[in-house]
């Protein structure tokens, strides 16, 4: 019996491409993921390839096909003890043509950053302390989506809100936060991933030859985007493909950074609306003390408030006194935290600390 097509378009809609990928409780890491992408595959051959003036479908597909080899292998073969030989495998002409098509994009000069840090005590901390981990304490680095243990990173958001949910949604008592701004543009390799949660007429409004170019960088962002399944375990397997991808944008040092969607907000699941990004920029300096200079004078950033001492000093002024329209974030429009209850982003709390942050305190280099 001949399996009927689906379009490109219904592909989408259907959310057969959803990110991140929420790991299924009774399989390993390695088969989850694998069990995802022998079903997009599968899926991928039910495609019509009507619309994208393909004159041999089958040979398009295969350099898809391939990719998800090249990332099996190389997952296989980091499991198997041997991170160099993955990083080689990684290092593939499957993958370069992928990484042509992500958008290298640039943040602008005096773009604005927050950082969070979990506190339990009620004394804000250095500025040092919400920059990235000192060289000299490098052993307090643990690994992290795009970064090995030891090695410092600096890990931003685009609104308090996405730091937040990206520490785990600790009390806001306890969480203290800083405002950077960037001094110069800031270049980073786009792997966002908004398109594979988007609305149905977002879907239809895009033509057939960008989605099929977001199929062909489905399989690097979906390893890119397994939401961790131990957050206590020492390893993290969801973290290999992330790490290998940033040593080699290092390599290629043509870029400071990645951006990536939180694997913490599942657009698929809650009626949020925004954009939910996180930056990382590795270290460009060797050093035995203290912090980056390169990173030094790419930031300024504000002094380290905790959300108590905001609220005691000025949290009634804040609350009484409606923000302006300038004042409010322009990434993040409504957040969905409690199921069913749906607010404007300048309602919450995270909202509130920014504009405190944005209009009370300067930011400035941290040495």
């Amino acid at each position: 019996m001949k399996t009927s097509k689906i379009s490109i378009h219904d592909f989408f809609n259907s959310k057969k491409l959803s990110l991140p990928i929420i790991q299924n409780k009774s399989l390993t890491f390695r088969e989850s993921l694998y069990k995802v992408f022998d079903e997009f595959l599968i899926d991928l051959n039910k495609l019509s390839p009507k619309g994208l003036g393909f004159v041999n479908f089958s040979v398009e597909k295969k350099p898809i096909e391939n990719l998800i080899e090249e990332l099996k292998k190389a997952i296989d073969t980091y499991l198997n003890g041997y991170p160099a030989r993955a990083y080689c495998l990684f290092d593939s002409p499957y993958i370069d043509p992928i990484l042509s098509i992500l958008k290298s994009g640039k943040y602008k000069g005096k773009t604005q950053f927050y950082r969070l840090r979990h506190n339990e005590d009620n004394f804000s901390k250095n500025k040092t302390e919400l920059f990235h981990i000192a060289f000299d304490t490098r052993g307090r680095v643990a690994t992290q989506r795009y970064s090995i243990s030891g090695f410092p990173c600096l890990y931003l958001a685009n609104s308090i809100y996405v730091a937040w949910e990206e520490i785990r949604r600790k009390p806001l008592s306890q969480i203290q936060a800083a405002r950077f701004e960037s001094t110069k543009p800031i270049k980073y390799l786009d792997l966002v991933t908004e398109i594979y949660s988007s609305d149905k007429l977002t879907i239809d409004s895009t033509n057939e030859t960008t989605l099929w170019n977001y199929i062909r960088c489905w399989p690097l962002l979906a390893a890119c985007s397994v939401k961790v399944f131990d957050d206590q375990a020492s390893f993290k397997p969801e973290y290999i493909v992330p790490q290998l991808l940033l040593q080699r944008v290092r390599d290629e040092g043509k870029l400071d950074g990645i951006r990536f969607s939180s694997t913490h907000i599942d657009l698929n699941s809650v009626n949020s609306k925004g954009k939910f990004y996180n930056l990382v920029i590795p270290v460009k300096d060797l050093k035995d003390k203290g912090h980056c200079d390169s990173l030094n004078s790419l930031f300024k950033m504000t002094e380290v408030v905790s959300w108590q001492l905001m609220d005691a000093a000025v949290g009634h002024l804040h609350k009484s006194k409606p923000p302006s329209t300038a004042q409010i974030n322009p990434n993040v429009e409504r957040i969905e935290i409690i199921k069913g209850g749906v607010y404007p982003y300048e309602y919450s709390p995270f909202s509130q600390m920014e504009i405190y942050l944005n209009t009370e305190l300067k930011a400035e280099h941290v040495s």
